[in-house]
């Protein structure tokens, strides 16, 4: 149209043939609109289709570091991990080229990102099931994989005919065991979309939600990875103090712990480099740290002071502590025996990361007078224990 005009303006005074063709084509554009207008019902049949539409989809969320005990792995059959309940409201439509209504049921639809978690799960000798709409008899295995069932979509609902109306979708993912004897090693997942909601069976193109995940990854670890190493002997002076002079004390002595993978055992490629090698991809395992007093001597009411004693057994006025260098000198607890960590002392000794994974930890023993307590001659010695638990 805006071509016709244009050339109009150019050849205004060009003669009558021009005049005829911009009156030939004006008459064709007003009859073609005419020819539009008398039949609006095609027009609406090409715009109204299929899809479903819905406010957000949902974020299934893993576990974004988890390693297994290759030690202690449960039996097939098992379930070792379940999300929790994710609700997405939604409605679908479906029509076909002519308008009328189509009979479908919704579906979860498998898409391209779902692979990479679909092999790792397979490798690790799991299985991923999502429960539909609280049906826990009947869960969907989606698989694109060769060596099992493939299952690309399932039922996300009843059926219904050109409109379903307002309804709500229930996922919840979990877990379960399908081998537990898996070698050493390690899976690194990506953050993914992995399934489309769709109005029915072929309807991928169509709009509707999408449901994604986190990234994850799995890691399957020998019970003989740790080794860990200590300065097995602090030595403090003598001590020479007298009423009002404390002389050689206070004493300071620094010591390290250091922790790595046994070099005796075997852990396959658990961490060997991954692509792409960074931090979401790479070999990790948290660390804390225990210190638990295996000697002669006392915990003192603060939990974090030894109260020393003499050959004889006498508390000789001597506390001892140990100090957290790489934690602005903060006194580390003393245990009289080996807990279960809570959940902030984990990390609280380090990490392992990459391929070739070591820590050392600085510690300092510091010997001081006990307050109020008088000294006592003699020798003195204790012993305490470091235990390091992997995570």
């Amino acid at each position: 149209m805006n071509n016709t005009t244009i050339t109009a303006a150019i050849r205004r005074n060009g003669g009558g043939p021009w005049a005829g063709v911009r009156m030939r084509m004006a008459g064709a554009l007003i009859l073609l609109c005419a020819a539009i207008m008398a039949f609006p019902g095609v027009a609406k049949a090409q715009t109204v289709r299929r899809g479903c539409t819905s406010s957000g989809g949902a974020e299934i969320k893993l576990i974004p570091s988890v390693n297994f005990d290759l030690g202690a792995i449960p039996p097939p059959g098992a379930e070792i991990y379940r999300t929790q309940t994710y609700v997405i409201n939604y409605e679908c439509t479906n029509y076909d080229r002519l308008g009328r209504p189509v009979t479908a049921s919704p579906q979860l639809q498998v898409l391209s990102d779902y692979t990479s978690l679909n092999q790792a799960v397979n490798r690790a000798g799991l299985a991923l099931e999502i429960i539909v709409n609280g049906d826990e008899s009947n869960p969907w295995r989606p698989n694109r994989e060769p060596g099992g069932p493939i299952s690309e979509n399932h039922d996300a609902g009843l059926p219904y005919t050109g409109e379903s109306g307002p309804r709500a979708l229930t996922l919840i993912a979990r877990l379960k065991v399908v081998n537990n004897n898996p070698p050493a090693a390690r899976y690194p997942v990506p953050s993914g979309t992995i399934f489309k909601l769709i109005a029915g069976v072929g309807a991928v193109l169509s709009p509707g939600p999408f449901i994604t995940h986190n990234a994850t990854r799995m890691q399957f670890v020998p019970r003989c990875i740790g080794d860990v190493s200590v300065d097995n002997l602090v030595r403090f002076g003598r001590i020479i103090a007298m009423t009002g002079y404390m002389g050689t004390l206070p004493q300071q002595h620094p010591f390290n712990v250091t922790t790595r993978i046994n070099p005796s055992c075997n852990i396959g490629s658990l961490t060997a480099p991954a692509l792409p090698d960074n931090e979401r991809t790479q070999f990790l395992m948290l660390l804390s740290a225990q210190f638990i007093l295996q000697g002669p001597g006392r915990i003192d009411g603060d939990g974090t002071s030894i109260i020393l004693r003499n050959e004889d057994g006498l508390e000789n006025g001597l506390r001892m502590q140990i100090l957290d260098t790489e934690n602005a000198n903060q006194p580390v607890p003393i245990l009289p025996a080996p807990v279960e960590p809570l959940r902030d002392d984990v990390g609280n000794y380090g990490q392992l990361v990459g391929s070739n994974p070591a820590v050392v930890h600085a510690y300092t023993a510091s010997l001081t007078p006990d307050a109020g307590k008088e000294l006592k001659l003699g020798k003195y010695s204790t012993q305490v224990l470091v235990k390091v638990t992997y995570y």
